[in-house]
Order: structure tokens, then sequence, then C-alpha cells
């Protein structure tokens, strides 16, 4: 049985995350954060073109939480033996 079997979900989010996947993660916070602004606009009554609308409020916020999600579970497996 090697590492990558024997971690549990909580290890993998508190274990250190590859620089790579730390950008893909920080580019899916920013990018859900944006959407989420752009939903909250709307709510307040700024008009958005409907291409803008659809994909603030369907496509970005869960392609971005998804991204955000898998990026950190990915674990750097040589600085987690360091450790």
């Amino acid at each position: 049985m090697n590492k990558q079997d024997e971690l549990g979900l909580i290890d993998r989010i508190q274990a250190p995350t590859p620089k790579l996947f730390k950008s893909i993660r920080n580019v899916a916070i920013v990018a859900s954060a944006v959407a989420l602004a752009l939903v909250q606009s709307k709510q307040q009554g700024v008009e958005l073109p409907g291409i803008v609308d659809f994909l603030a409020s369907k496509i970005v916020v869960v392609s971005g939480a998804i991204a955000g999600l898998l990026a950190q579970l990915t674990v750097d497996y040589s600085k987690l033996q360091e450790k």
C-alpha cells in the first residue's frame, strides 16, 4: 500500500499542494468571486447582457468551485515526505 492510498480527505486538504495546482486554485477562486459579484450586481438592478448573465450564474461559478476543490486535493508527495 502506498502513501496515496493512506491519505484521507482531511489529510489531502491539509497536505502541501504543488505550485501549478496552487495557481489553478487561485484562478478558480478569483473566477468564482467575479462571477458571484456579477450575479449579485444583477440582483441589485444592474442590467447585464444575456451571455454574461448566463456565464456568471451557471458555468463560471460551478466550474470555478470544482477546479478550486480539485486543485486543493492534489498532494505534493515530495514535500509531504519531508514533514
